[in-house]
């Protein structure tokens, strides 16, 4: 709270693993919203990806299954209308900005067993920067909507980020969706 109301820090990041229920956590971050007083709102984020990075797991959030990956339907196909779900649980929860997908790219199957942050928890959505790019815009377009943000997280050292950026961009600006 001192970083809040002290410092007038701008966003907090909720870390670790909880199972308390969407709304014990509404509750910490409404706490915390006021401390802000007259002041902008806090950016409140959060690491709730899905598979083995789900900071979230108590009462009232769903479980989220692993990315689709190679060899997978689309995102679109594969998720459905869970996104928006998982959207509105993060927002219901007082989390306005969610640091996810991420849109690293591993660059085979072999591959990914080599790359612990990326491929070693299944955070992929494909072998290739354009197929990752569209899922990454599909999931987004489904959850981003209805919180307050969210982050198209990529960690260049992690994975092989090189050009799908330039790919989210394209299939943004297209409305493109091959899923």
């Amino acid at each position: 709270m001192t970083a809040v109301t002290r410092y007038h820090v701008g966003s907090l990041y909720l870390a670790g693993q909880t199972s308390l229920s969407v709304h014990q956590t509404a509750a910490i971050t409404a706490a915390l919203q006021q401390q802000v007083g007259s002041g902008p709102p806090l950016f409140i984020s959060a690491d709730q990806e899905g598979g083995e990075v789900q900071r979230f797991t108590g009462p009232g959030f769903s479980a989220m299954p692993d990315r689709p990956g190679p060899g997978h339907h689309g995102a679109r196909r594969r998720f459905g209308r869970r996104p928006t779900e998982w959207g509105n649980q993060l927002a219901a929860a007082g989390v306005n900005l969610d640091l996810a997908p991420v849109l690293d790219t591993v660059p085979s199957a072999a591959a990914a067993g080599r790359n612990p942050p990326i491929g070693g928890f299944e955070r992929e959505f494909g072998y290739d920067p354009a197929t990752v790019a569209a899922h990454g815009v599909a999931v987004h377009a489904r959850a981003g909507c209805r919180r307050g943000g969210d982050q198209r997280e990529a960690l260049p050292r992690f994975g092989s980020s090189g050009g799908q950026h330039r790919h989210v961009e394209r299939s943004r600006r297209l409305g493109h969706d091959p899923t």
